[in-house]
């Protein structure tokens, strides 16, 4: 099952890959594909400048095992955060933006949340080890 690779040892760094995933992505593919999504280059660099933030914080924590409830949910509002500035940056943009633009940031926003569902999930539930 898919959840079962969301566990309290991966979630960081699931999210932190992830992140970077969409930092690499957003932030320098597609610029070169700007004409395909119709977002402005600047907007897409800040989307994945943001996208860097989250994989810096998310892989951190994982890489030093600070894994507590607070950080687990701090990483998941910052990942809701994302999501809901890029639907403002999508819906601003709308007229411009293209059927790949809408479809990308589409499946982004709905794997980013559901990310983020069941990182707060783990945060409320008492699989997350807390270390120091």
């Amino acid at each position: 099952m898919l959840l079962s690779i969301w566990t309290k040892q991966r979630i960081f760094l699931l999210d932190g890959i992830g992140a970077a995933v969409t930092a690499v992505t957003v932030g320098l593919i597609l610029p070169m594909l700007q004409t395909w999504i119709g977002l402005p280059i600047v907007t897409l660099r800040l989307l994945g400048g943001f996208a860097v933030v989250l994989a810096v914080y998310s892989l951190s924590r994982h890489f030093t095992g600070r894994t507590t409830p607070t950080a687990l949910r701090r990483v998941a509002y910052a990942n809701l955060a994302y999501c809901a500035l890029t639907a403002a940056i999508v819906s601003w943009h709308a007229r411009d933006v293209t059927a790949w633009g809408f479809v990308y940031f589409g499946g982004e926003i709905a794997i980013i949340a559901a990310l983020s569902w069941r990182e707060l999930a783990l945060a409320r539930s008492n699989e997350l080890s807390i270390a120091a």
